[in-house]
């Protein structure tokens, strides 16, 4: 019996879709960078003989061909919205909204980080900073301010505060969620917005014995179409943020350089706005150490502050109450040599870290 045409031509055009999608893969350029996820793509793993029989080679081949595939960010977006839109997800891989702000589960805790960061404090405190006033606080993530009265999974703040103050002999805590609410972050970010970082400025320079200087701040720029790091990984149109970066007369006049290298940093790097990560516009992103220089300070003190990236846009803020403000980023160097490029001598000294850093990266080996 004659098969009905259908019957051919449905599988021929599917092997042809298969085909065409292939040539179509093969012969696309790959590209370095996801600017939705703002993360640097898998490329083509080098081949060897030797790696024919290696698991991890195919891993990493198939890590390639994910990240490579033609129309993926296209393919993401439909996934998150049928996941949310059509079966009602709550989240969709660990993504999920709350009055308009994109959150990522921050869950469960990783107590061995959080020992290793407090370990690391206090063997930083023995080894340089013996006789120094020193203080550490902790930056919450959103999910503190929102989760546990939506019903997601959450650490228990209370429970890292615990663990890191347990390994640290030295210093004084102070306590900083309070200082901070939910529209202090960025909606699409899991970022501090430098205009909500008033009250932490305030509290910090009063726990230090700093009258925080009297001034007003004036907007130097806004980037209105800023999409943080939750944007890509969230896959769904959302309106974008609005970076607002502040200034005044004293900030104007501050300087700033990379104390390993000597570079001039600018307070403020502009370019960076158009970047693959917008954020980096404070001090020019993370750097080793960065050394802020304040001409009109009404004082001779000197903070150190050991950070991560949130620290960089409160640096300026608080440099106002200083002659110079040091950030120190362990990721970028080993604090075994910090004694090469600075002399902690009449320094106070803070240790701020964000939840994210503590719980799910070491800031140091």
């Amino acid at each position: 019996m004659k098969r009905p045409f259908k019957h051919i031509a449905v599988p021929i055009l599917f092997i042809s879709f298969l085909l065409l999608g292939m040539v179509v893969n093969i012969t696309t350029p790959t590209k370095e960078l996801s600017e939705a996820e703002r993360r640097a793509l898998k490329q083509f793993p080098s081949w060897t003989f030797e790696r024919l029989f290696d698991s991890e080679y195919y891993a990493s081949l198939e890590t390639y061909a994910l990240d490579q595939f033609i129309l993926r960010d296209q393919l993401r977006s439909i996934n998150a919205h049928t996941r949310r839109h059509l079966f009602f997800q709550r989240d969709v891989n660990g993504i999920y909204f709350i009055d308009d702000h994109i959150l990522s589960m921050e869950y469960p805790l990783n107590e061995s980080s959080i020992i290793h960061a407090g370990t690391l404090i206090d063997s930083i405190i023995d080894s340089h900073l013996s006789e120094h006033d020193i203080y550490y606080g902790i930056i919450p993530d959103k999910n503190y301010f929102v989760a546990p009265d939506n019903g997601y999974p959450h650490i228990d703040y209370t429970t890292i505060v615990d663990l890191l103050s347990a390994h640290i002999e030295g210093g004084e805590y102070i306590e900083i969620k309070d200082t901070l609410v939910l529209n202090d972050f960025f909606r699409t970010d899991h970022h501090l917005r430098q205009d909500g970082l008033h009250s932490m400025r305030n509290k910090l320079f009063n726990q230090f014995g700093i009258t925080p200087p009297e001034t007003s701040y004036r907007i130097y720029h806004e980037h209105r179409d800023f999409n943080g790091s939750y944007y890509g990984q969230a896959a769904l149109p959302v309106k974008s943020d609005t970076i607002r970066l502040l200034s005044n007369d004293m900030i104007e006049t501050m300087s700033a350089y990379d104390v390993i290298t000597g570079e001039t940093v600018t307070i403020y790097d502009i370019e960076a706005l158009e970047g693959i990560n917008p954020y980096n516009v404070f001090l020019g992103g993370q750097q080793a150490i960065t050394k802020i220089e304040n001409p009109h300070a009404t004082n001779d003190e000197n903070l150190v502050i050991f950070g991560d990236s949130y620290a960089t846009a409160l640096a300026p803020l608080l440099a106002e109450g200083y002659q110079s403000l040091t950030l120190i980023d362990l990721r970028f160097v080993s604090h075994e040599i910090l004694d090469q490029y600075i002399d902690f001598t009449d320094q106070t000294i803070l240790f701020l870290y964000s939840v994210p850093i503590l719980n799910d990266s070491y800031m140091s080996s």
